[in-house]
């Protein structure tokens, strides 16, 4: 008989009988230490042990020496005591339930309750070969990750598929744990089918797209549905675009749902009340609490309208619960914020004095409008600035000037035609300079060409 594809109670243990009366008769001495049996033979030092009921020895082990078949025999004895001892601590930590996996169920469902009162969560437990699990199921409500935030803590590890070993990396003696925690969200039809014809509504889908797998209207409302928030009870339900950035096709879009509040909360820490003042209109402008996913902007928004709705990504919705107003995922939240928060803090500000005007600038006469610039007009500019350099380096207006302002028909400007004073040596002509003469260039020019 093999013990390894016994499938009833009852067979196993008439196979684990089986297997000690052949050891006693072999010569194996049985020793029995609380959950644990041991056989030993001094004859073939030979070890064998069995855990609990199970069927399939432990260990089953040929020493050297009787020394270090008895050391091994107290190993197995000391592994016995740590077991009875951990046993008793996790049935304090269970409080008062039949298994760990139970204890772990009753834990998750009632912090759930406590996170998400709305939401109706089923939490089941059960053990298998090897370990247990816990299953929590829910219908629409939160979304996968936010569950996750609170049940991850209660799976001991996770199984590394690489080694094929399941690793324990979070034990926690603080609260109960299962080996395997899974979340399971069931999307309603009715939703999916409400969401698929708000998308046709804003979108247009190709044959192409209708048609394909992946990215139809259906499958696609599904995964947007994925990554948001259902309220336990909401009127009606719209979509906006996202204008910020996206990778996945889905992240274009926002759900929104208008909730029916029964009473109109004031507003509290998070909620910033922000007056905005201009010279026509002295308005209030409000973010307030939408849900749990999102909040809204309401009251005299007009001048912010472009910024909150263009700039950053928000939606017009006139049919809020809270009235007319501009909706905001919470990632926005901040941006928001320092928005008004600026312009604030430009409103409030005390207007700038206008400049006063002196006495003698409100009587200075003003000046004359330009004219438009003729051709002649740039031509004697032209003249004039040539006659210029003649006059500093020669003292007078050259011919070659002269011809020029002759030949285009322009008077040369009014200028006082100066006679320098010719030095023979260079001497001369630094005192000439240290006493402020005008120096000719050319004359300095022929002497240094001389010397």
């Amino acid at each position: 008989m093999s013990y390894l594809r016994l499938s009833t109670k009852q067979d196993r243990t008439e196979a684990r009988d089986y297997q000690f009366n052949k050891l006693i008769e072999s010569g194996y001495n049985k020793e029995e230490y609380k959950t644990l049996i041991i056989f030993t033979s001094d004859k073939d030092l030979t070890l064998k042990s069995f855990w609990g009921t199970s069927a399939k020895h432990s260990d089953f082990i040929k020493f050297r020496t009787i020394e270090r078949m008895q050391e091994k025999a107290t190993e197995l004895k000391q592994s016995a005591d740590r077991r009875e001892i951990y046993k008793e601590e996790q049935k304090e930590k269970n409080k008062g339930h039949k298994s760990s996996h139970a204890a772990t169920a009753a834990a998750i469902k009632e912090e759930l309750k406590k996170a998400f009162p709305n939401t109706k969560f089923s939490v089941k437990s059960s053990s298998f070969a090897g370990g247990n699990d816990v299953c929590v199921n829910w219908d629409n409500g939160q979304t996968v990750k936010q569950v996750e935030e609170i049940t991850r803590k209660y799976q001991y590890g996770s199984f590394n598929g690489m080694e094929d070993i399941y690793e324990y990396t979070n034990n926690r003696e603080d609260i109960p744990q299962a080996k395997y925690v899974s979340e399971n969200r069931h999307i309603s039809e009715e939703l999916t089918k409400e969401v698929e014809n708000e998308l046709m509504k804003v979108c247009k889908f190709s044959p192409e797209q209708i048609a394909d797998y992946r990215d139809n209207p259906n499958q696609l409302a599904r995964r947007i549905i994925y990554n948001t928030e259902i309220p336990a009870s909401y009127k009606s339900l719209s979509i906006t675009t996202n204008k910020d950035g996206f990778v996945r096709w889905e992240e274009h879009f926002n759900l929104i749902f208008e909730v029916e509040q029964i009473e109109k909360k004031e507003p509290t820490a998070e909620q910033t009340e922000v007056k905005t003042e201009s010279t026509e209109t002295k308005g209030k402008v409000q973010i307030v609490d939408y849900s749990e996913k999102s909040f809204a902007v309401i009251g005299e928004f007009s001048e912010h309208y472009d910024h909150l709705t263009k700039v950053l990504g928000g939606g017009y919705n006139s049919r809020l619960s809270c009235g007319k107003g501009i909706i905001f995922s919470k990632k926005k939240l901040e941006a928001v914020k320092q928005y008004l928060t600026e312009c604030k803090q430009k409103s409030t500000k005390e207007p700038q004095q206008e400049p006063k005007i002196t006495e003698a600038e409100e009587v200075a006469p003003m000046q004359e409008p330009m004219t438009e610039t003729t051709l002649k007009d740039e031509i004697k500019k032209t003249v004039d600035f040539l006659a210029e350099p003649d006059i500093k380096l020669y003292g007078h207006i050259t011919e070659s000037t002269k011809e020029a302002a002759k030949v285009q028909d322009v008077e040369i400007m009014e200028t006082e035609e100066t006679t320098f004073q010719y030095y023979d040596n260079l001497q001369d002509i630094r005192e000439a300079a240290k006493g402020g003469k005008i120096i000719s260039l050319c004359n300095l020019a022929a002497l240094q060409k001389t010397k």
